[in-house]
């Protein structure tokens, strides 16, 4: 089935008895209306018109018969999307991204963007796998849980743990720092899967890890993003994408590609600690000057070795409570979804690009003689375009700093500091003027 018969067009045709038919005649109305059912495909309103002849019959490029919907579901249910999306994808190219290149394809001022009224949507997407019989489900994961009892307990003595550091050893705003990791796929999927109406539980039993990296992002109390860490998985340098990253990024890998204790140490010394420096610099702190750096008890960065390192540099801890880093970790609150955002976004739009490529000088027929060939998703041709994906990104958010600091101001711990860094920094322009 053509995946342009899923937008709906508005029937318009004019009845035989209306006072269009008193001024060209009955039998002309009922020549013309005959007519224009069959260029746009609907039934005919007259008894004795022919029947809209069929097209020839499709490739099976963008056709989902019960079977195919049963076997892609069940498999999704199972292995999680972006296996789904390995296994499938020489059958069935990514749908909205191929509906968009198809239209662009066809005819671009349909798109709303380009002032027409088509939109390709998450919603449009819902609404095709619904029709399909098929509902959106998020996969259950086990990390998860929004219902800690006494949330408001350990928020309270998180911004009051952060609060004394700050006011005990005098840490400026610059030097309140928060990081985060984040699970990027090389290929965005979501975690949404498509499962059976009704269905209790969808377990998604693995993301693909061979097909993800690891940012490792940072930014601070005064809107300062600092450059990410971005782990691959591998065992040598070979394992990197052949791009000029920017001077300051720390581009390292591991095994599986997570951050571990060494990837961990490393990001504090080539990441953190010269951004410290500079700091200390800029502003003529002393060189025992603390810093405090917020993080999630994530076990790579809990080790005996990896504080008492900190602890060395002048960089004091405060621990995000467990569970809780959804609405606790700045970075989780807003940097977080703006990079998973911009990179599927930034995939989409190549994407659609690919298919108006293969369509390029050609009409849209219904015929299996010109199928629409699958995308190479292949790791080869997406880690130099992820990369250069991740540099826009950062970008981005580099030239928005109120995306992080947004973070800080919805965790309470922007609000909580305000007063006492007022008070301090008022105390410390009153003893210049004096001195």
């Amino acid at each position: 089935m053509s995946i342009l018969n899923f937008f709906k067009c508005k029937k318009i045709i004019p009845a035989e008895n209306s006072e269009l038919a008193d001024v060209i005649g009955r039998s002309s109305l009922t020549e013309a209306n005959e007519r224009v059912d069959k260029i746009i495909g609907s039934p005919s309103n007259t008894q004795n018109s022919p029947k809209t002849p069929r097209s020839a019959k499709r490739g099976n490029y963008l056709t989902f018969s019960p079977k195919d919907r049963a076997d892609i579901g069940k498999y999704c249910a199972q292995n999680g999307p972006a296996a789904t999306v390995r296994k499938f994808s020489g059958a069935f190219p990514n749908l909205a991204e191929t509906a968009k290149g198809i239209i662009i394809g066809t005819d671009k001022t349909l798109l709303v963007e380009n002032g027409g009224s088509i939109e390709i949507t998450k919603n449009w997407a819902k609404s095709l796998l619904h029709r399909m019989n098929f509902v959106k489900r998020r996969g259950s994961t086990a990390c998860k849980n929004n219902k800690v009892e006494n949330f408001d307990e350990l928020k309270k003595e998180y911004l009051e743990r952060i609060e004394k550091t700050v006011a005990d050893f005098d840490i400026p705003s610059n030097l309140v720092i928060n990081w985060d990791h984040a699970g990027l796929n090389v290929v965005p999927v979501s975690n949404w899967t498509m499962a059976v109406e009704g269905s209790e539980k969808v377990e998604i039993s693995g993301l693909g890890d061979k097909r993800q990296i690891t940012g490792v992002f940072a930014g601070s109390l005064s809107r300062e993003f600092l450059p990410p860490q971005i782990i691959y998985g591998g065992k040598t340098d070979k394992c990197h994408p052949i791009y000029k990253f920017p001077s300051d990024w720390d581009i390292t890998h591991s095994e599986n590609h997570w951050a571990n204790t060494d990837t961990q140490m490393e990001y504090v010394k080539n990441i953190i600690l010269p951004y410290i420096r500079k700091i200390k610099r800029s502003a003529k702190l002393n060189k025992d000057q603390k810093a405090l750096c917020i993080f999630d008890v994530f076990r790579a960065q809990m080790g005996d070795d990896f504080l008492a390192f900190l602890d060395e540099k002048n960089i004091k801890v405060v621990f995000v409570p467990p569970c809780c880093t959804d609405r606790l970790q700045p970075l989780d609150v807003s940097v977080q979804k703006v990079v998973k955002n911009k990179m599927h976004n930034s995939f989409e739009q190549w994407y659609s690009n690919e298919i108006v490529k293969q369509l390029d000088g050609k009409e849209i027929v219904d015929s299996e003689n010109e199928p629409i060939v699958p995308v190479d998703l292949s790791l080869t041709r997406l880690k130099p375009l992820s990369t250069k994906w991740l540099v826009q990104m950062f970008q981005h958010i580099k030239n928005n700093p109120d995306i992080v600091h947004s973070g800080f101001c919805e965790t309470g711990i922007s609000s909580a500091l305000d007063d006492y860094l007022r008070r301090t920094s008022a105390i410390k322009n009153v003893t210049r003027q004096v001195n």
